[in-house]
């Protein structure tokens, strides 16, 4: 384990001098442990015999899915009134699935039927598992935008009701009918008038899982559709019946004409609605516990080795002592997935427990996302999620063998922590060429060193880079930069700390830089 060295503030001389001899031999050390890393670098296994040295096939995850043949692509958003995030997106009848993003955007490509129905499960703001559906007909476009949400999900479910009279999930030999799915549309688009945003289409078209700026994703904040048998109606956050209709007369709504019986919203009814959803507060997920994820690096050019880390603890106000096992879900920018599990090996407290994902190569560019569902496990070895956080990882352009390119700031290393007065400076420790050692093996993918005190060495190992905002609530003040080549460490002043004169901060820590040998580049 790499030790880094940081300098105490303390006014007691006694200790000032403790620390003094304790620091110039760690700093010695550092240098040393630094110099002999780079010094025993590897780079990826290339094949012996040729004029030019060529990579090796590099190793990919477990569970990597092969994409299946067909030339379409589906691509669209999850939504319930709110970004179904992380949700399993499926075809339905199939085993062909992937994972929406934090945003719920999915991408399932390629697909080979001309049309069928999705779905999406997910948990919702309760905590809840809940599972939408869509419908999709490809045209004469190999790519088609279908999104998910409660208007697909009762578009669809009624269109299966009148045509194979099963409803959803529907039997895999029977699809309803284009012109049911559009009837359908139509007839629930003059059910709500006034509610029902101009032009929009629930399936196609532009969308944001965000009922702040779509109009479309705030109707489905606003109201809740319910069919009772061969019944429609609409509902607002109250209760209060907004809309009704038989399925059978969705048709003849379509074509503009209110069939007898039927209710439709009116001025008064969707202003009623719109109150009811400024006033109706929407759950809250009880979190039970706290998950961060790192990943390592979080941008890189060429052929790149990933890592992460996760750290999770019991909420301080949950009693707990639970088995725990993460899933990882590397979900690929073409919407292949490679997905595994690992035990954390002990229960789960109040203090952080941490589990490595393991590292495997990346060499194709784009962008991709680590998932990690936290599965709590009970007595009877059944386990349920309870919660799910993610990380995106960038990979630029591959150019043949040419070298990892890093950037030196990038954002996701280190976890936050309280500020503390008693701290000068929290800090964080990268190594120059992006090489550290971990735990006795040399790692290629890239680490950085966190600490908030001068007695927290050797640095907690995090997976990423040393921000250049803020870590642990501490601003970015500069980084000092130790024997050219072997790396920097970043500093962050303080939130609750006083430095007296403004720019005290950064000038205190370029003298605990200069006063140690190294080079003091300021925040800029």
């Amino acid at each position: 384990m790499v030790t880094a060295i940081i300098v105490s503030n303390s006014l007691q001389k006694a200790k000032n001098m403790i620390h003094s001899a304790k620091l110039l031999v760690l700093w010695a050390l550092l240098a040393v442990l630094f110099s002999s890393l780079t010094a025993c670098t590897e780079e990826p296994p290339v094949e012996e015999g040729s004029a030019e040295a060529t990579p090796t096939p590099y190793p990919t995850p477990e569970g990597l899915t092969e994409l299946p043949e067909g030339d379409n692509t589906l691509q669209g958003t999850a939504a319930y009134g709110a970004a179904a995030a992380y949700a399993d997106v499926c075809l339905v009848g199939s085993t062909r699935c992937t994972r929406a993003n934090i945003d719920g955007e999915y991408n399932l490509t390629p697909i080979e039927p001309d049309s069928g129905y999705l779905s999406a499960n997910f948990l919702n703001a309760s905590g809840a598992s809940q599972t939408l559906y869509s419908y999709f007909a490809f045209t004469d476009a190999p790519a088609e935008t279908v999104h998910i949400n409660p208007s697909t999900d009762t578009i669809a479910r009624i269109a299966a009701i009148l045509d194979c009279t099963t409803g959803l999930p529907p039997a895999t030999d029977c699809l309803a009918a284009p012109e049911t799915i559009a009837s359908t549309l139509g007839g629930i688009q003059t059910l709500l008038g006034p509610l029902w945003p101009e032009g929009r289409n629930p399936f196609t078209g532009p969308f944001e899982a965000n009922p702040d700026t779509d109009e479309l994703d705030r109707l489905h904040e606003t109201i809740d559709y319910l069919i009772n048998g061969q019944q429609l109606e609409i509902v607002d956050l109250n209760g209060t019946l907004l809309a009704r209709a038989d399925l059978l007369q969705l048709d003849d709504l379509a074509l503009g004409t209110i069939p007898a019986g039927a209710q439709v919203v009116t001025e008064e009814l969707a202003e009623l609605a719109r109150s009811a959803y400024q006033t109706v507060q929407p759950p809250q997920q009880n979190e039970r516990f706290e998950m961060i994820v790192s990943v390592s690096p979080a941008n890189a050019t060429g052929p790149t080795q990933f890592a992460s880390q996760v750290r999770v603890r019991a909420n301080p106000a949950q009693e707990t002592n639970e088995a725990a096992r993460a899933r990882f879900t590397l979900l690929y920018f073409d919407g292949r997935t490679a997905e595994w599990e690992q035990d954390f090996g002990q229960p789960l407290n109040q203090s952080f427990t941490d589990i490595d994902s393991g590292s495997f190569w990346l060499t194709e560019p784009g962008r991709y996302e680590l998932i990690v569902d936290l599965l709590i496990i009970d007595n009877l070895a059944a386990e349920s999620l309870v919660l799910t956080s993610s990380q995106q990882v960038t990979v630029g352009l591959v150019d043949g063998a040419d070298p990892i390119t890093y950037q030196y700031g990038a954002e996701g290393s280190c976890y936050s922590q309280p500020a503390d007065n008693t701290r000068d400076f929290y800090f964080c420790f990268e190594s120059a060429n992006g090489l550290t050692y971990s735990d006795g093996e040399q790692n290629n993918g890239l680490d950085a060193l966190c600490s908030i005190t001068d007695d927290d060495y050797p640095f907690l190992r995090q997976p990423g880079r040393c921000p250049t905002t803020v870590l642990h609530g501490g601003f970015y003040s500069g980084y000092c930069t130790l024997t050219a080549g072997y790396g920097r460490i970043y500093f962050y002043q303080s939130p609750v700390r006083d430095y007296g004169a403004v720019g005290g901060a950064i000038a205190l820590a370029e003298l605990r830089c200069t006063s140690r040998g190294g080079a003091w580049t300021p925040v800029r």
